[in-house]
């Protein structure tokens, strides 16, 4: 509050300009002259030189300034004032040195003009944001103008020609010409300042005053030289003041105000130097409590730790002195790193291992020469520094398999749960159905519904096959788990199997409007597998990609045959599956949508028996996906035909394989 009052008492005093308390004084002694003293020319020549000493003020002011100004309005205000100041010391020179009186009038002609015009002059060059320069010769080529009209108005001798009623139409346009003038300033919207409008609109009010006098002075009686002369004085100060408020007070203005802000800056400092002192010694003693703490925390480790600078040790704690260093005597403190590491090892260290850290398992005898397994492990920690750690890993290996033994049974828990949840669902969905189903057909039996029937015995057809699936599933997952799931290995044609499985799939395809597309390179490729695996691993990824895949996609199967071996590639073009979902696609229980509006059901154990099956035939499968070509299973077989001799079996038992199509398809909702 003090700083504010402090900051409006200082701004008050600039305001007040530098000459402020001069001018009341000034006024009150040329009214005094002029009606005290005896002589007018006097007072007259008095207000000139008042009237030219303010004008070029306002110039040297606005040309000292001149590089800070940026098409400010004021700079075309001291232009013209410069030209006026030269004029009017010019009519005083002219006065004092009694030139011819018509060339006298002429100069105050052509002042009084100029005087007039410099307002709306300035209102224009600034409108159009000219140069220097160019403002400088408008200004200069103006006043030449008007000294000749002068001239031509004194030598023709028009003014004695005019009468009193032509003197009021001058009047009336001076009137006029002032209204368009403030007019311009008011409506000029590159003058953005309320307070330049209104130093400008007080100037212009002024000017006519004091312009017309002559014909004010003819028309009426009373003499108004003492009245022109204080308008003319007001004229220069109220331009004076603009121009040192404008461009001295709001620059002394600034500078005051950065000077405290820097004052502000500087106590703040000074303060902010105060708390950061007041800081450091608080730090310095949590640093040295830290120390003693983390001192007490190392002597607490069961670890021997050794801190060595220069290779050179500076500190042990307990545990390393007592318990790893039982056969040194004497003083530790200042022992070389290569001698305490050849005490603990009996072997030594290379050097640039030394240098750059290490790594190692030791056997050491303690106190009561008991061998323990010990990790000596070596840190830089700096240029200089090094950390030497002695861990005690006795017993760690143990430890380490509890850990695996109860992370297996917490997995295993985990897997547990997981297989009751899904063969919950699995069963007693379909058993509902089924049951469902059966109450269905006994009402309508009694109605003689017939086609209503046979629906129903399609429904509880399919979930039939669904309860065989699941449960084909569940046996089958547990008869690799527990290693009695063996392949019955043959020479096949691989061609044959997928084709066959392909076009027994198809139908399914067609009621999802999917376009199931088979390529093959080759006809006839033989390898060593077992076929009714080979069947089951298309039925499972053909099945996953109709029941992931869009309505109206594209599925294609290709079989491509290589040097080593056959692969065949599996492809739909439905949505990229997830990143987190490949990692666990071919887990157990792994389903992609767990959602209650999930077009299709299952346990979650296809694509492990896919992978399973896969292993078993020797072979690897993998899955890729991107946004543009969708997803891609990708199962490759070996050329493997040495050992037994292998029989050729050709089967084309169509109706059978049907038969696991439908199965495989039955958790499929079709409309």
């Amino acid at each position: 509050m003090e700083l504010h009052k402090k900051t409006v008492k200082r701004d008050k005093v600039l305001d007040k300009g530098l000459l402020n308390n001069l001018w009341i004084l000034v006024i009150i002694m040329l009214s005094i002259l002029y009606f005290k003293g005896e002589s007018k020319n006097d007072f007259s020549t008095l207000i000139k030189i008042i009237c030219a000493t303010l004008a070029l003020l306002i110039s040297i002011i606005v040309y000292s300034k001149i590089p800070n100004i940026k098409n400010d309005f004021v700079k075309y205000i001291g232009i013209g004032f410069l030209y006026l100041g030269i004029i009017n010391f010019v009519e005083i020179f002219l006065k004092a040195t009694n030139v011819s009186s018509s060339l006298q009038l002429k100069v105050s002609i052509t002042i009084s003009w100029f005087e007039f015009v410099i307002i709306i002059y300035s209102v224009i060059l600034y409108k159009k944001k000219l140069g220097f320069l160019l403002s400088n010769i408008i200004f200069l080529g103006s006043l030449i103008i008007l000294f000749i009209l002068s001239d031509v108005i004194i030598e023709k001798k028009i003014i004695e020609y005019l009468s009193s009623e032509y003197r009021y139409v001058i009047i009336i346009s001076i009137i006029c010409l002032t209204i368009v003038t403030i007019g311009l300033i008011l409506r000029d919207k590159n003058i953005t300042y309320k307070e330049d409008k209104r130093w400008l609109v007080k100037i212009t009010l002024f000017i006519p005053v004091y312009n017309i006098k002559k014909c004010l002075g003819i028309v009426l009686v009373t003499d108004i030289s003492y009245l022109q002369s204080i308008c003319r004085v007001i004229i220069y100060w109220l331009a004076y003041r603009y121009v040192e408020k404008k461009l001295l007070s709001n620059s002394y203005r600034e500078t005051l105000d950065k000077l405290i802000i820097i004052q502000k800056t500087r106590k703040s400092m000074n303060n902010s130097l105060m708390k950061k002192e007041r800081r450091l010694r608080e730090s310095r003693m949590n640093i040295k409590k830290s120390e003693q703490r983390y001192e007490e925390i190392i002597e607490s480790i069961s670890d021997g730790i050794l801190i060595f600078e220069n290779n050179i040790l500076m500190y042990i704690n307990e545990n390393g002195r007592e318990y790893v260093f039982h056969e040194l005597t004497g003083e530790v403190i200042k022992k070389e790193l290569k001698y305490i590491l050849k005490l603990l090892t009996n072997v030594g260290i290379e050097d640039h291992k030394i240098n750059e850290g290490f790594i190692k398992d030791f056997i050491i005898a303690n106190k009561e020469k008991e061998e323990n397994n010990i990790t000596l492990t070596l840190k830089n920690t700096s240029d200089t520094g090094k950390v030497l750690l002695i861990s005690n890993i006795t017993g760690l290996d143990e430890l380490q398999q509890l850990r695996q033994k109860r992370d297996k049974a917490k997995d295993m828990e985990t897997i547990k749960d997981e297989f009751y949840s899904n063969i919950s669902h699995e069963l007693r969905t379909p058993i509902n159905v089924i049951n469902s189903g059966l109450q269905l057909n006994n009402l309508m039996l009694n109605d003689n519904k017939l086609e209503k029937m046979i629906r129903n015995n399609n429904i509880i057809r399919r979930n039939c096959l669904r309860l065989i699936r699941t449960a084909n599933n569940f046996i089958d997952t547990n008869r690799i788990s527990e290693g009695f799931l063996e392949p019955n290995i043959k020479v096949y044609n691989i061609v044959g199997i997928v084709e066959a499985v392909v076009l027994a799939c198809n139908k399914y395809m067609i009621l999802m409007d999917n376009k199931l597309v088979f390529d093959t390179d080759l006809e006839e490729i033989y390898i060593a597998c077992d076929k009714e695996h080979i069947e089951r691993i298309m039925l499972n990824i053909l099945s996953n990609s109709l029941k992931y895949g869009k309505v109206g996609g594209n599925i294609d199967v290709i079989i491509k045959s290589g040097r080593r071996g056959v692969r065949i590639f599996v492809r739909n073009d439905a949505p990229p599956i997830p990143e987190e979902k490949k990692k666990i696609i071919f887990e157990k229980f792994t389903k992609l949508d767990s959602s209650l509006a999930r077009p299709s059901e299952g346990s979650g154990l296809g694509l492990y028996l896919t992978k399973k099956l896969v292993e078993l035939n020797e072979g690897t499968i993998q899955m890729n996906s991107n946004v543009k070509s969708g997803n891609m299973f990708d199962i490759r077989f070996p050329f493997k035909f040495s050992g037994e001799p292998w029989e050729v079996k050709l089967d084309n038992n169509e109706q059978n394989l049907q038969e696991k199509v439908n199965i495989e398809f039955s958790d499929i909702y079709f409309n």
